[in-house]
């Protein structure tokens, strides 16, 4: 009974690893070759995430298709003459999932101090290149070495055919992985809250002229984290309650945020391509406004 319930949920974790990489690869080609979407510099590190989220994809896919062809071999496979290759895909994807959530942190900080602290934020982001900030998130690398083979002492000695994380040895990581998670999406959300407070007050309550920019990269930010919230905290929470579930059903973490990274990409290409229409729309309005006035000036 458990192993078709494994089954059914790995092949679902596949089927949304597929999807989320193919949402993403398709994001980016509107933005970068087709240029269905408006590319704007201001939105690089959100760019860099949807590349990630498309590693994360692959990372995913690897993983649960090891597992799948272990429960599903009737004799000996690959996990049982390399077990050490169950061990690499797993933490490439654990890595990647972290520096994900990294990369999320460092977009609601980054919009947070262009919201609050707007001169401040346009008198010094300027000088910091958005490449900089993309490498920040990938020293999060460095710390998740260190809890892995220092602090949890973890020894690469895999038994043969393990697809699950009590025989991978990396019970006390694990741990350190759902803390995390519930830490840093609690802070993204939090930070997600602010800019939403501040954006419902930018759009019913200040008068003048808006940033455009501005206002999409924030509206990007809380999609980021609504996703977050329904397909990254509640899961990890659920799974720091019931850390069984997460030795017996590990995939299931990966089916929330593969769901979610799909329908993420979903939900941003429509707004940006909303927001690409409605700027044509506008410089159509404006061309017909400007031609409507010289025909009345010749006329006159």
């Amino acid at each position: 009974m458990m192993d078709s319930i494994v089954i059914t949920v790995s092949s679902t974790a596949i089927l949304f690893s597929a999807l989320a990489i193919i949402t993403n690869s398709w994001l980016l080609f509107s933005i970068f070759v087709s240029q269905k979407l408006k590319k704007s510099s201001s939105l690089a590190l959100f760019y860099a995430k949807f590349a990630v989220d498309i590693v994360f994809g692959f990372a995913d896919l690897v993983t649960v298709f090891l597992m799948l062809s272990k429960l599903l071999s009737t004799s000996p496979g690959i996990l049982d003459y390399y077990p050490n290759l169950y061990f690499y895909a797993v933490w490439s994807a654990l890595t990647i999932s972290n520096l994900r959530t990294f990369f999320v942190l460092t977009i609601n900080f980054d919009r947070v101090f262009a919201v609050f602290f707007p001169l401040f934020y346009f008198k010094f982001r300027v000088k910091i290149a958005n490449s900089v900030l993309i490498l920040i998130p990938f020293l999060h690398i460095i710390v998740d070495n260190s809890v892995l083979w220092g602090f949890c002492e973890f020894e690469l000695n895999i038994s043969s055919g393990c697809i699950t994380s009590i025989c991978l040895g990396m019970s006390c990581y694990i741990k350190y992985l759902l803390a995390l998670e519930v830490v840093a999406h609690s802070l993204i959300v939090s930070t997600s809250l602010l800019l939403a407070g501040k954006l419902f007050i930018w759009n019913n309550c200040k008068t003048g002229v808006k940033s455009k920019e501005l206002e999409r990269a924030n509206q990007l930010a809380l999609i980021d984290a609504l996703i977050i919230f329904v397909f990254g905290v509640v899961p990890a929470v659920v799974m720091t309650i019931f850390p069984s579930l997460f030795e017996r059903l590990g995939s299931i973490l990966i089916v929330a945020k593969m769901s979610g990274n799909a329908l993420e990409s979903y939900l941003v290409y429509r707004a940006l391509k909303r927001e690409k229409v409605t700027t044509s729309t506008v410089k159509a309005r404006s061309f017909l406004a400007a031609g409507a006035t010289s025909t009345k000036q010749i006329s006159d």
